[in-house]
């Protein structure tokens, strides 16, 4: 197989990559799993302490990527991801669980960015790189089915063991390094390893940040949005849906619903794109409307129920 043919090789296992990375069983019954031996203190303090640790390693682990290459970062990511959650199965203290949780955090930032950055290196050395949307929507909703689907299985396997969800969203993510391991790195900006030009990327990173005054709004903007929105869909909803009453199978259902509605949504907004009907900027503006409708149910019941 030639150099082309690896090439369009990667792109063909980003569909299975997408599927393996979105089979996260944990996500209706994480909350239930880490109450057992942690208080929702402890567990405030866990998530905190790995979004910071995400956050400090995001520019220095990119600056990385970029010189060791992005296949090895995603390997070295995945693997830890694995045994990261492999090993949270089987926790039953906080100081166990905040361990492996802490290697999770330095896994997700070592993959962020690099799996999109191999992906469109790989179009790019195949002169495809205009096709980078069309492929990104196609693995997004592709990963989304498979959250819907690792969701509705999430609450039966915490009723065979409560360590299985865990175990086999560990095993899955040994399955995305083999994935990784059969693709080839583009032959674009590939450079050589040195503390000098890791520096000097990272701060290449940092000066990106500011480089124009509509990337410093568009920063704020995904900041503020993504301060709602993120922490309501990876923090909040689920332990607000286990103190409402729902129940592990329940949760299950709930969840898998949501992420169904978001892959159809994603469809259909795609769709209007692509037909004009619909543009960027209408988006930026309605989209913290959005957020805020979305909100006023849980308002309503915690208003409802002062003792949640």
């Amino acid at each position: 197989m030639d150099y082309q043919q690896r090439l369009k090789l990667n792109t063909k296992l980003f569909y299975f990559t997408s599927i393996s990375v979105a089979l996260a069983f944990i996500i209706p019954i994480w909350v239930v799993f880490q109450r057992r031996f942690m208080s929702f203190e402890q567990i405030a303090l866990v998530y905190a302490s790995a979004s910071a640790m995400t956050t400090i390693l995001e520019l220095p682990t990119g600056a990385l990527a970029d010189l060791i290459g992005r296949k090895k970062t995603l390997i070295i990511a995945w693997t830890l991801s694995a045994l990261a959650y492999i090993f949270m199965a089987f926790a039953q203290n906080f100081y166990y669980f905040f361990f492996w949780f802490m290697i999770n955090s330095i896994a997700n930032a070592l993959d962020s960015g690099s799996s999109d950055a191999l992906l469109f290196d790989s179009l790019k050395e195949l002169n495809k790189e205009h096709e980078y949307a069309n492929f990104n929507t196609k693995y997004g909703f592709i990963y989304r089915l498979g959250l819907s689907f690792a969701c509705l299985m999430g609450g039966y396997l915490f009723n065979i063991w409560v360590g299985l969800p865990y175990l086999l969203t560990g095993i899955f993510s040994l399955l995305v390094v083999i994935l990784y391991f059969f693709m080839i790195e583009p032959k674009i900006d590939s450079e050589k390893f040195s503390l000098q030009n890791y520096l000097k990327q990272t701060k290449i990173g940092f000066k990106q940040l500011y480089k124009t005054n509509f990337i410093r709004i568009l920063s704020i903007y995904f900041i503020v949005v993504g301060a709602i929105t993120w922490t309501c869909l990876n923090y909040y909803n689920q332990p607000f849906a286990v103190e409402v009453g729902f129940n592990d199978i329940e949760r299950s259902w709930l969840f898998s619903a949501i992420y169904l509605f978001v892959a159809s949504l994603l469809l259909v907004l795609v769709s209007l794109s692509k037909k004009h009907k619909i543009d960027k900027k209408w988006i930026y503006l309605t989209f913290p409307v959005v957020i805020i409708v979305a909100l006023i149910p849980g308002f309503i019941t915690i208003a409802e129920n002062p003792a949640l």
